[in-house]
């Protein structure tokens, strides 16, 4: 309110601008000695000149932020400085010093940003990002462990990966605890040496995202739960993987390697997918004919696709063969539509159903009133495919 009031502007480029120096306060967090994100007088708060004092210093830290290799493809095209007027950086810093965001409670800093974020940004191709008891459902029934591969493919700004990396970490620190002198309060060494596992674990969590704004705030989200590594990418994750434009990716993020993947992808009618080459790695862009109670790919393309369909395909590709599970929010149509009927015959192919879990109407309003479910699937290995190939026992029936 008070930049509006005070500066102006679109509430998507206050929320960018703003985001440039909750960066920097975590950045100034990391550093030990004399803050930097401070108002250290009363002249930084009410003149000119140390208004302009204090907007300095946070320029400087936001420019080290920068020069982070994580964080350096996130601000290629960002402005190093803020657009934000001297009186309203000292405004927001004296707003924000007080509090320690890299200690405070993970649940508290969720809710806070996203309150932040989701009135700013969605909505604006299809997503509607997932509330936080769905996320916390879906986790906690794929139960991911340390040291597992996790990908969200259409990350957002980061709900399913933040929930998924806080889930590991709390499980590492409860094994830890197990060995630590004062199981309620660990020594300077313990401590280091739990964050050292938390942040080797979280080398393993990964997320894509083709809205680049999205990644940032993802980025930001995972930073402030302790985690400022990379593994967050602004790329389509339906491009063929060796067309990524990020080597980095390519080389971390290969088909049939991850252990957990979960999704929200982008679903509604107005979007669709176009492009023979993109299509073409998905059988369920193919047409299908059904043959007694079996349906048949045939070698036709379809002209388009929605999105929520190849993204269930590509998730299944992601998962390792045999073990890798996956949890993904899917609208009904694809669970009851009687034209999509050979979606489901490819997903019991191909997968084995762990669970289906139906939403209630109101999870998604106001923002949308599609209904929804959450899918819990495991990825058949292609032994398995075989043996009920020859068995007989191949898909018959409906999830």
């Amino acid at each position: 309110d008070f930049i509006h009031a005070n500066q102006g502007g679109s509430k998507e480029q206050i929320f960018w601008e703003f985001l440039k120096l909750l960066f920097a306060k975590i950045e100034d967090e990391q550093h030990e000695g004399r803050p930097r994100f401070a108002i250290r007088n009363s002249d930084e708060r009410n003149t000119k000149p140390g208004q302009k004092e204090v907007k300095d210093r946070v320029e400087q830290l936001f420019r080290e932020v920068c020069e982070r290799k994580e964080f350096r493809p996130l601000f290629l095209d960002t402005a190093q400085g803020t657009l934000f007027n001297p009186n309203v950086v000292a405004f927001v810093v004296a707003q924000l010093e007080k509090y320690d965001f890299l200690h405070s409670s993970v649940d508290v800093k969720g809710v806070a940003y996203e309150t932040i974020v989701g009135p700013t940004l969605e909505g604006t191709r299809g997503e509607f990002f997932t509330p936080r008891n769905v996320v916390k459902m879906t986790v906690k029934m794929l139960d991911p462990e340390p040291g597992h591969r996790i990908l969200d493919p259409a990350c957002g700004t980061g709900g399913f990966l933040v929930v998924a990396f806080n889930y590991i970490s709390e499980k590492l620190r409860q094994k830890a605890r197990k060995s630590w002198e004062n199981p309620g309060k660990p020594k300077l060494q313990e401590e280091k040496a739990l964050n050292a596992e938390i942040h080797k674990a979280s080398r393993s969590i990964f997320g894509l995202d083709f809205n680049s704004n999205l990644v940032k705030t993802a980025q930001m989200n995972m930073v402030m739960n302790n985690d400022g590594r990379g593994g967050l990418f602004a790329l389509n994750s339906l491009w063929k993987p060796a067309h990524w434009p990020v080597r980095e990716a390519q080389e971390l993020i290969e088909l049939g390697t991850m252990d957990i993947v979960m999704a929200n992808p982008p679903f509604g009618t107005k979007i669709k997918v176009e492009g023979q080459e993109l299509l073409e790695q998905f059988d369920l862009a193919h047409a299908w004919t059904k043959k007694g109670n079996k349906w048949i790919m045939e070698g036709t393309l379809r002209a388009a696709m929605p999105p929520e369909v190849l993204f269930i395909e590509r998730c299944v590709q992601f998962l390792k063969p045999g073990i890798g599970k996956l949890g993904i929010v899917v609208p009904d149509s694809i669970l009851g539509n009687p034209d999509y009927e050979y979606i489901r015959y490819w997903i019991l192919a191909n997968c084995q159903v762990l669970a289906s879990v139906d939403l209630p109407v109101e999870t998604f309003l106001p923002r949308t009133g599609t209904q929804t479910s959450v899918l819990i699937l495991r990825r058949k290995s292609e032994q398995e495919k075989l043996a009920e190939s020859l068995s007989g026992d191949a898909v018959e029936g409906d999830i």
